[in-house]
Formats: C-alpha cells, structure tokens, sequence
C-alpha cells in the first residue's frame, strides 16, 4: 500500500507557474534548445505559432475594451 503522507501535496496553478518559470538554469534560449544543446526549430515554430494565435484572440478583446473606455 502506498505511503500518501510522506508525498508532497498536490501544486495549485499558481505554484506550479512558480516552479516552472523560475528554473535557476533555464534560460529562453536554453528552453529552445533540445537534449543535445543545438536549436530546436520546431520547438521554437510551435512557440511563435502559440504567441500568434493568443494575439489574434486578445487583439479583438483590446478593442472592444478601448472602445468601451472612449465611450466614457
């Protein structure tokens, strides 16, 4: 039977971020490269494709809020 005291407890969002984002030897060009150290083009593809299309949902979300304050 497993020992569930001695685990460590589940993250929440916010810690897991916390974790991950603040890696002491992970750098945003290290993040790019893959177990051999070289550049890992498709890494780096997926990742501007990912930052693409949040803009293209945010961008409208930005413009209906700046028309709203224009409003007031």
């Amino acid at each position: 039977m497993k020992n569930f005291s001695q685990e460590k407890p589940p993250y929440s969002h916010n810690e897991w971020m916390y974790d991950e984002m603040n890696q002491p030897n992970e750098t945003i060009p290290a993040y790019f490269q893959n177990h051999n150290g070289q550049l890992d083009v498709e890494k780096v593809i997926q990742t501007i494709s990912q930052v693409a299309e949040t803009a293209q949902q945010f961008t409208p979300l930005v413009k209906e809020i700046q028309s709203l304050i224009k409003k007031t």
